[in-house]
């Protein structure tokens, strides 16, 4: 059966000390709250409400090393359905939002993208409610009415809407005559209130490090681009021609060759471009420079000699 696959032979059982069932836009998920008090959610209940891959999801999750330590196996949860205590994969609810952010919903079936845009922006919040142990309405069911919460129940019905949010809120401390239980249940609240503002924390400075991961990522990329384009470029401009204070000296060379052997200037210019296979003699490579120089000499002492 798909239950027994989700047992984890040599891991430990784990027994929650609570288990609730919350309706999200009128369907169940299932919570419960971990041995050591950690608030978590029934992957199985995300992945059928969301129509995902159960399997894929938790390798993904054990594949990613900010959450995988989240990941619980073999939790005992007895949903009363006849089935009888089940062992089931959890995640701690801190992790929630960072896997959900992973789910690309556009890769989806376009009739799901809009059902998981609600799981990611609005669960977390729902889940944080009751872990809190607000009070809170419910969502509305896709047909019929909405539920007022009933006390002591052991279905909890959350409301979590973009237009009308509800989120979690310190609350007041109780007074000096406040009963040892009371005490306890602030302080359990407030315990939850505080990692879910580090998680807001968290999700904020991951969403900064994602911007700036994304924006070096572009950075690279034109850069790459460019690298890529330069020896297209270097191959159009050609080898690298002789700088202006080198054609001044060749100026200087072709003036005293022009009056040692009474060349006209026009001729000199062209021999010398034949020479060295250019159209013109400021189109000569940088590298042939030395030899220009040494074809002059011997050009000059040519012409001395036959004076």
């Amino acid at each position: 059966m798909e239950d027994e696959e989700e047992y984890q032979p040599g891991v430990e059982e784990v027994i929650p000390l609570e288990v609730h069932t919350l309706l999200f836009y009128g369907k169940p998920l299932v919570a419960v709250r971990l041995s050591d008090g950690r608030p978590a959610v029934s992957i199985r209940s995300l992945c059928s409400n969301m129509e995902l891959d159960r399997k894929a999801q938790v390798r993904r999750i054990k594949r990613t090393a900010p959450i995988a330590g989240d990941l619980v196996e073999n939790v005992v949860i007895d949903l009363q359905t006849g089935g009888g205590p089940q062992p089931s994969q959890v995640l701690v609810l801190r992790s929630l939002a960072y896997w959900l952010t992973g789910i690309d919903h556009k890769r989806t079936r376009p009739e799901m993208q809009d059902e998981i845009l609600k799981y990611q922006c609005e669960a977390v919040d729902a889940l944080y409610m009751w872990a809190g142990g607000q009070r809170t309405r419910a969502l509305p069911a896709p047909e019929g009415p909405q539920v007022i919460e009933a006390p002591g129940s052991s279905t909890a019905i959350v409301e979590q809407t973009r237009a009308d949010s509800t989120i979690l809120a310190p609350i007041d401390e109780p007074g000096p005559g406040a009963s040892v239980r009371e005490r306890a249940a602030y302080h359990e609240r407030m315990s939850v209130w505080h990692r879910y503002q580090a998680d807001l924390h968290a999700q904020a400075w991951r969403a900064d490090v994602e911007a700036r991961i994304e924006d070096q990522e572009a950075r690279l990329e034109s850069r790459e681009a460019v690298v890529q384009l330069i020896p297209e470029i270097l191959d159009r401009l050609g080898p690298e021609k002789i700088n202006g204070e080198q054609q001044t000296s060749i100026r200087g060379m072709v003036k005293r060759l022009v009056e040692l052997s009474g060349t006209p200037y026009q001729t000199v210019y062209w021999e010398l471009a034949q020479a060295f296979h250019a159209p013109r003699y400021d189109e000569i490579g940088a590298s042939q420079y030395p030899a220009v120089c040494e074809w002059f000499k011997r050009r000059m002492e040519a012409a001395k000699r036959s004076r």
